[in-house]
């Protein structure tokens, strides 16, 4: 969404003039959901960098915003959905997955994101069958 060049600023003072002729160029809501979009993507850089040096919860609460956001790209979904797997939290993953089934209900993300949750809900399903059997012959 962001389509400016990168702009270097000498001051906070040029920084807050330029957004402010841009705004009045662009017009408040474009400019607002511009930032927001910025916002919501260095997020996701951040929650890259926070899951190669461990700091797993960090990362997935940035990405659990950006969900909470409606975020209109796959990152965050595709990360939590892993995430909560490794983790063995497939509740959480399933929810994620539904989410972006929403967000993405049309096109190749929409299917993409479909395939995943139906594959997560189906390894559920083994699990608590296989779970269910295991515990009647312990009986």
């Amino acid at each position: 969404m962001a389509t400016d060049k990168i702009v270097q600023f000498n001051s906070d003072q040029q920084r807050s003039e330029y957004e402010k002729l841009k705004r009045e160029a662009i017009g408040d809501s474009a400019f607002n959901l511009e930032k927001k979009w910025e916002v919501q993507a260095e997020r996701n850089l951040r929650g890259i960098e926070l899951e190669k040096t461990g700091r797993i919860d960090e990362a997935i609460s940035l990405y659990e915003q950006n969900v909470k956001e409606r975020f209109d790209g796959s990152h965050p979904y595709t990360r939590l959905a892993v995430l909560y797997n490794r983790r063995k939290q497939y509740d959480k993953e399933i929810r994620a997955l539904k989410k972006a089934v929403r967000i993405f209900k049309d096109g190749n993300k929409g299917w993409y994101f479909a395939n995943r949750l139906e594959k997560a809900q189906e390894k559920v399903k083994k699990d608590y069958i296989y779970d269910r059997s295991e515990r009647k012959e312990n009986i």
